[in-house]
C-alpha cells in the first residue's frame, strides 16, 4: 500500500489563509535532505560521555544522521596534543569507533589551540576555555596535522578517511581567532591543509567556517588558488535571530545568503556546518512548538542550496555556558539534557519519514498578503510508498501570529474514501510540546526519572483519524494554530 502524508503548518484569531492544489501522482523532482548530512554538538570531551553516546545513536537511528560536528579538538581536555611531538589518540579513536559503530563518522572541526603551543593561552572562549590564540610556531602546529593524518590513515584506512572532512577552525572572523586576523587565519589554514596533503592527496580540508554566510569564503578560495593549496569545501554558518528572544526564527536570515555562498563555493561542496533559529543557547524558542514550522520553512526553500547543513545543536549535553539545569532552558538542541525530544526533533524526525522526491502543488490563494517574517506554504515530498504534504503556517518567535484555515484540493489524485480514511499528528501549543507539560510539573530544575518518563510521552507524535468534518470530497478544510505544524497520512 502506498500512504500520503500531509504536514500542515500551524497559526490566534481565526482567519482564512491559503488554498492549494497538489497531485500526488504528479511527476517528482529530487529533493535532498542536507540537513540528515550532519548535526552540531558542544565540544569534543563532551563526546565520553554515555548520555552523550545514547542521544547520538538516537539521533542516528530516528532522524538519519551521519555526522557530527563539535568544536575543540585539540583542547586539552581531550588530551589529544600533550607536548612538542607527544599526541595521544586514545581519545580520538574512541570517539570514531563509537560514532562509526552507529552509521556516523565526525566532521572534524579543527580547533582550538593546544596550550602548550598558544602564544597567550589567556585568550579563551566559552566555559570550557577553548583558546583562540595563534601558534607560536606555525610549524608545530602542522606538525600535529600530520601526525594525526598519519595515525588516522595507518588505524582506518586510506578509503575510508577520503570521505572524512576536516575543517579548519570555528569562526575566525566571530571572536573565535585572535583578533579576527585573517591572514594569520589563511597561515594557519595552509599549514593544516599542506600537513594533510604529505599524508594523502585523498583528505579533504575545508574552512573558512565564518560567522554569517557566504563570510571569508571568496577570499579563502582566492588565497588557495593562489598558493596551490587544497581547499576541498567551502562553509560557513547561518542563524535565524541572535540573543533577543523576541526576534528568533527568522526564516529569511537563514536563506538569503546561501544562493550567493552556493555561487561562491563554485565546483566545491558548500557545507553549512552550524545553523539554527538562534545563535544563543538560552533562547526558550529552541523549546518550543514555533521551531517545528521554522525547520519546516526553512527546509523547504534551502534543498539544493548546500550539500550538508549541520544543525546546531543534536543535544543539550553541552557546555558553552556550562551544563546548564533544567530540561527547557532554551539550549541549543534536538533533545534536552535528559534526552527528551523537543518539537525541533520531531519536525526532524517527520522530514526523515517524508522521503527524497518533491512532488507539484499550486498556490491558488493567499489572503490576506504575508508579511516578511510570516512562512505560511506547501512541501510535498514522497518517499515511494509515502507521499507527504507539509502546510506550515510559521512566525517569528516574538508574533503571536494568528490561526488560519487552509485547504487542500487534491482533485482527481486521491478519492474521498481515501481521505476520509486519512491520519493526522500536530505539533502546537497543544500538542508534541513537552515543555508545556514541563511547565504544568512546576518546572523542576531535576526532574525525577518518573517524570521525565511524562515528558518523553509528552513529546510523542500522535496519531488519529482525520475528522470528517475536515473533509470535503476531495478537499480537506483545516484549521492549523498559531506556531504549529500538522501532519496527514493517506493510503493510496
Amino acid at each position: 500500500m502506498m500512504f500520503t502524508v500531509i504536514f500542515l503548518g500551524v497559526v490566534t484569531a481565526t482567519s482564512a489563509c491559503c488554498r492549494y492544489t497538489v497531485d500526488i501522482r504528479g511527476a517528482n523532482t529530487s529533493f535532498p535532505q542536507p540537513w540528515e548530512e550532519s548535526v552540531g554538538s558542544g565540544h569534543a570531551s563532551l563526546s565520553l560521555r554515555a548520555d552523550w553516546r545514547a542521544h547520538l545513536t538516537r539521533c542516528a537511528t530516528e532522524l538519519g544522521v551521519k555526522r557530527v560536528r563539535f568544536h575543540g579538538l585539540l583542547d586539552d581536555d581531550f588530551s589529544l596534543s600533550l607536548g612538542p611531538n607527544r599526541s595521544s589518540y586514545v581519545n580520538l579513536d574512541s570517539l570514531i569507533d563509537f560514532t562509526t559503530s552507529i552509521g556516523v563518522v565526525p566532521l572534524f572541526e579543527l580547533s582550538f589551540m593546544p596550550s602548550w603551543l598558544a602564544m597567550n593561552k589567556t585568550l579563551t572562549t566559552m566555559h570550557y576555555k577553548g583558546i583562540t590564540s595563534y601558534p607560536k610556531n606555525y610549524s608545530q602546529w602542522g606538525e600535529i596535522m600530520e601526525s594525526m593524518a598519519t595515525h588516522l590513515i595507518q588505524r582506518y584506512g586510506e578509503d575510508t578517511t577520503a570521505s572524512w572532512l576536516f575543517e579548519v577552525w570555528n569562526e575566525p572572523n566571530g571572536g573565535f581567532w585572535e583578533n579576527s586576523n585573517q591572514s594569520a587565519y589563511f597561515k594557519l589554514y595552509k599549514e593544516t591543509a599542506d600537513a594533510f596533503m604529505r599524508v594523502s592527496p585523498k583528505f579533504k580540508i575545508g574552512g573558512p567556517a565564518t560567522a554569517g554566510c557566504p563570510g571569508w569564503i571568496e577570499d579563502l578560495k582566492a588565497f588557495t588558488n593562489s598558493t596551490n593549496t587544497t581547499m576541498s569545501f567551502a562553509s560557513c554558518h547561518v542563524y535565524g535571530g541572535g540573543s533577543n528572544p523576541d526576534d528568533v526564527g527568522n526564516v529569511h536570515d537563514v536563506i538569503e545568503s546561501l544562493p550567493e555562498a552556493k555561487r561562491l563555493a563554485g565546483n566545491i561542496p558548500l557545507v553549512i556546518t552550524e545553523w539554527s533559529s538562534s545563535w544563543m543557547y538560552t533562547v526558550p524558542f529552541h523549546d518550543e512548538p514555533g521551531s517545528a514550522p521554522f525547520i519546516i520553512a526553512t527546509a523547504s526553500q534551502t534543498s539544493g542550496l548546500a550539500d550538508i547543513m549541520s544543525y546546531w545543536t543534536f543535544s543539550d549535553v553541552f557546555e558553552e555556558g556550562g551544563l546548564l539545569p533544567g530540561p527547557f532552558h532554551g539550549g541549543f538542541g534536538l533533545l534536552t539534557v535528559h534526552g527528551t525530544p523537543k518539537p525541533a526533533y520531531r519536525a526532524f524526525q517527520l522530514l526523515h519519514e517524508a522521503g527524497y522526491f518533491r512532488l507539484p502543488s499550486t498556490d491558488l490563494i493567499k489572503s490576506p498578503p504575508q508579511p516578511p517574517t510570516t512562512e505560511q506554504n506547501i512541501l510535498v515530498l514522497s518517499n515511494g510508498t509515502v507521499v507527504s504534504v507539509f502546510l506550515y503556517n510559521h512566525e517569528i518567535s516574538g508574533d503571536p501570529g494568528t490561526n488560519v484555515t487552509t485547504s487542500i484540493d487534491f482533485g482527481g489524485s486521491v478519492t474521498s474514501s481515501q481521505l476520509s480514511s486519512a491520519l493526522i499528528t500536530r505539533i502546537d501549543a497543544e500538542n508534541a510540546n513537552p515543555k508545556a507539560k514541563y511547565e504544568e510539573m512546576g518546572s523542576p530544575a531535576y526532574p525525577t526519572q518518573t517524570q521525565l518518563h511524562t515528558l518523553e510521552e509528552a513529546s510523542q507524535l500522535v496519531w488519529t483519524k482525520l475528522p470528517n468534518s475536515s473533509v470535503n470530497g476531495t478537499e480537506i478544510n483545516i484549521n492549523i494554530p498559531a506556531h504549529g505544524l500538522a501532519v496527514i497520512r493517506i493510503k493510496i
